[in-house]
């Protein structure tokens, strides 16, 4: 028997679909007022995921690079911060990503 429920173990962001301003949301959520139509706190996907979850990034080719250089931050410290937060929160779920570029 699985400990933990599948539908809610891998989560699947695809980037290539997203603008670069979007993506920062989706992945690390944002506080109420950090921009225009930021009207509540939001969870991004990396709060969301569980320590037995996967974040799966598809087309990580086409990210922008001030994006990578934050997801690199949380591949070595598992700390990120919300979009226009100062606290620091912990992701201890695993990265999958896949690219189309050479």
């Amino acid at each position: 028997r699985f400990e933990v429920d599948s539908s809610s173990s891998l989560y699947c962001v695809n980037l290539s679909a997203l603008s670069p301003t979007l993506i920062e949301s989706e992945l690390f959520g944002h506080k109420k007022g950090a921009f225009t139509g930021a009207i509540t706190d939001r969870r991004g996907w990396l709060e969301i995921a569980g320590p037995e979850s996967t974040v799966f990034l598809d087309e990580i080719g086409d990210l922008d690079l001030a994006i990578q250089v934050k997801l690199l931050r949380v591949l070595q410290s598992g700390s990120f911060s919300r979009v226009g937060d100062t606290r620091l929160l912990k992701f201890a779920g695993k990265f999958v990503a896949a690219t189309n570029n050479k």
